[in-house]
């Protein structure tokens, strides 16, 4: 009964081999013999078997990422052939769908290109659900930060600007003849039906979140602040949707359908996840909750007990076997090890919690398994521990299934009655009030507990972890633990470092500047993002590397996306004690956001004004009192000290601030060792007055690579450089970090 596991282990590590392109491997294939030997005699040619498969697989079916040819010119359309692995998925900018590509033409040019990307189209019109496509648009990705830890680089996607451009592979593509034509698919035409109904709720009301999200997988309906809220608590799962809602559907139609006859019992389960499937799309982990059910099915009907492990186990050999790009999914990749955790780990909780009621053990060992069956993926990557997630799923979990239950009823009496639908929109605001409470908890480590581990010492946690709950003696157990701890605790156990520093971090286009005295600090700005959670992905591991646990003031120069959107993602994870912002800019916007979350103080600074926070001596030279307009020039300009050390942020403002600064204040209030460059190095800002009246050693210019406004302007270097001034950019460099040793110059050093 373990060929199932065996099976599926290989195959992983087949394609995961072929994946870096390794090829095949006779190590590869002697560890992948040892597996069957350890799990069964009677399955090592079955794991070698897989094994070749995946290589083979893997290999010729592209498992490795996308790479475009080289010699293409990124500011040109082109053309892609490509066939479809996924449904559509509804996002924040529009429908987006994993393909794996065929060919690319660029003009008269058309090269072979074996891979997989995602491909964007605007909200609009539904973009059809033809297998084979030929699409239209332009290739990007998102560079990688080079901060410590570094932020690898993003994916390739191919951004389509219309659904004109959106056709099957047989159809003619051209800019100024192309008409997409909405095909009648049996997949797609459920989901409209939905999607019509919805319109008639209140845009952005609760209840319309919760069925967009649940029923149709739109997660962007749930809104930043709800989905920062769920992942502080590590319940992004719940609303998200995943194996676990195929699970819950299966288990509640079970029950209903428990007065038919056992034949019938089985079926039902089985078309019911059949058509959530459909009317969702296959992705990974409900491909992989879908073939659980059927096989659970089958094995009811067959008056046998199902095997979780078994049915995973072939649910994994069959997904790879038909996309083996799905090795470096990080969607599949969870789904399979929180299962697997749940199918390892649940049974022998339960029975170690056996003093607890049944109610209570069973459902806390399956949240802990799964949690267990995870960590190595999650910790690495989002640098968070949700130390409370087990006991908050007792709760929520249950709450889901009546949700999900709830929404399912909505959506067919929607569309069978609209008008008793909207009289019933009260319910579902109702039943999504509880998730709406998630984003009002102020910052707190016992909720979510900021770690920076590398992947092996994730891996090596979440086994000290399992054995510190499931190991036999005291003291073993208890050491364990210890050591579990200690790999955790690291890097917080850093002496702390008495000096002053200021580090520029890499954001991009954007930025976010700490001034640092110990483990608190002062953030200026923080960067933003259109889409994605700049605060949790870059922000925070930062922070937490720095051994900065809380925040004691967050600067915001202004409103722009690029510098104050990261600081409201921030601020979910993050104790910050104090907002400080002009008036104006209080208005709205995400400084109205901060200001209105619990626990965060609000401290509007003007001209005059003086903060002091973290060791650091703030004076605000600009702008006036009475300035409400915001823009560029209404950024606050602030003069930061602390022994010795001194700093100039200027924001974004441009040359008529700068005059009117120097207009006003002397040239001894303006001085100082380090200046922060206006406007990211743009030509409308630091003028050679201003840099004369500064004086600066060091110039810090915050702006990202190859970005498209050209920052920082050659003119702008050349009126630092020709002045003696040493320039440090985060384009260039990555982080920076500038350190005043008592008694001493700054010294400079960069992270690349």
């Amino acid at each position: 009964m373990v060929s199932g596991p065996a099976a599926a282990l290989s195959l992983f590590a087949g394609i995961g081999l072929a994946s870096l392109g390794a090829g095949p491997c006779p190590i590869a294939a002697l560890l992948s013999v040892a597996v069957g030997l350890v799990w069964g005699r009677r399955c090592p040619l079955l794991c070698l078997l897989c094994l070749g498969l995946g290589l083979l697989n893997g290999g010729f079916r592209g498992a490795s990422p996308a790479e475009p040819p080289s010699g293409l010119d990124l500011e040109r359309p082109v053309e892609v052939a490509a066939t479809a692995a996924e449904g559509w998925r509804p996002g924040p900018f529009g429908f987006s769908r994993r393909v794996e590509a065929d060919w690319i033409r660029q003009g008269d040019r058309v090269q072979g290109w074996s891979g997989s990307l995602r491909v964007t189209v605007p909200r609009g019109e539904f973009p059809g659900t033809w297998k084979r496509l030929r699409l239209k648009g332009f290739l990007r990705r998102t560079v990688g930060l080079r901060n410590e830890p570094k932020q690898p680089a993003g994916p390739w996607r191919l951004h389509v600007k219309s659904t004109r451009f959106v056709l099957h592979q047989d159809a003619r593509l051209d800019s100024q003849e192309a008409e997409w034509k909405s095909p009648d698919g049996v997949l797609s035409a459920p989901r409209r039906q939905i999607e019509g109904a919805l319109e008639s709720l209140t845009l952005g009301s609760p209840g319309r979140s919760l069925v967009g999200a649940l029923v149709l997988g739109d997660r962007a309906a749930l809104g930043r602040d709800l989905q920062r809220g769920l992942a502080r608590l590590g319940l992004s799962h719940l609303l998200a949707v995943s194996g676990l809602h195929v699970g819950i559907l299966g288990a509640l139609i079970w029950l209903v359908a428990r007065p038919l006859p056992r034949f019938l019992q089985a079926l039902v389960p089985l078309a019911a996840a059949a058509l959530y499937l459909i009317l969702i799309g296959p992705r990974p982990s409900l491909v992989r909750a879908a073939v659980m059910v059927w096989l659970a099915a089958g094995s009811l009907a067959l008056r046998r007990p199902p095997l979780v492990a078994q049915s995973l186990s072939w649910a994994v050999v069959g997904i790879l076997l038909l996309d083996p790009a799905a090795v470096r999914d990080l969607g599949f990749l969870l789904t399979i090890s929180a299962t697997g955790g749940i199918a390892l780990l649940s049974g022998d909780l339960t029975e170690t919690w056996k003093r607890l009621p049944l109610w209570v053990s069973r459902p806390l060992a399956t949240s802990v398994a799964a949690q267990l069956g995870a960590l190595p993926w999650t910790l690495p990557l989002f640098h968070l521990l949700t130390p409370a997630a087990p006991i908050l799923n007792l709760l929520a979990v249950p709450w889901t299934a009546l949700a999900l239950s709830i929404c399912l009823v909505w959506c067919g009496v929607a569309v069978v009655a609209p008008g008793t639908a909207v009289a019933l929109s009260g319910l579902l605001d109702a039943v999504a009030q509880p998730y709406d409470w998630c984003r009002l908890l102020p910052a707190s480590r016992l909720l979510s507990y900021p770690l920076v581990v590398g992947r092996l010492a994730a891996w090596l946690t979440t086994v000290l972890l399992a054995y510190s709950i499931l190991g036999k003696g005291v003291r073993s157990r208890f050491l364990a633990l210890c050591l579990a701890v200690m790999i955790l605790s690291n890097p917080l156990w850093r002496p702390e470092d008495p000096d002053l520093e200021v580090v520029a971090m890499d954001v991009g286009q954007g930025e976010a500047i700490l001034l640092r005295q110990g483990n608190s600090g002062i953030l200026v700005d923080g960067g933003g993002w259109q889409a994605g959670d700049i605060g949790r992905r870059v922000l925070l591991p930062v922070l937490t590397s720095l051994g900065v646990n809380q925040l004691d003031a967050v600067l915001v120069s202004h409103r722009d996306l690029d510098h104050c959107r990261g600081l409201n993602d921030l601020a979910f994870y993050l104790p910050v004690r104090e907002v400080w912002a002009a008036p104006g800019a209080a208005a709205s916007g995400c400084v109205a956001d901060l200001i209105r979350r619990s626990g965060i103080g609000w401290r509007p600074l003007w001209r005059g004004r003086v903060a002091t926070a973290a060791g650091w001596r703030v004076e605000v030279l600009h702008p006036s009192p009475g300035v409400r307009r915001q823009n560029n020039d209404s950024s606050l300009v602030v003069r930061a000290t602390a022994a010795g050390a001194s700093i100039l942020l200027t924001g974004d403002i441009e040359a008529g601030a700068e005059r009117a600064i120097l207009g006003r204040l002397p040239t001894d209030k303006l001085a100082a060792a380090v200046l922060k460059v206006a406007h990211h190095g743009s030509k409308t800002s630091t003028t050679e007055r201003f840099v004369d009246a500064v004086a600066p050693r060091i110039a810090i210019i915050s702006s990202g690579r190859d970005n498209r406004y050209g920052h920082p302007a050659e003119q702008v270097l050349e009126r630092l450089t020709r002045r003696g001034v040493v320039v440090r950019r985060t384009d260039q460099e990555g982080m920076i970090r500038l350190s005043w040793p008592p008694g001493q110059r700054p010294s400079v050093s960069a992270r690349l």
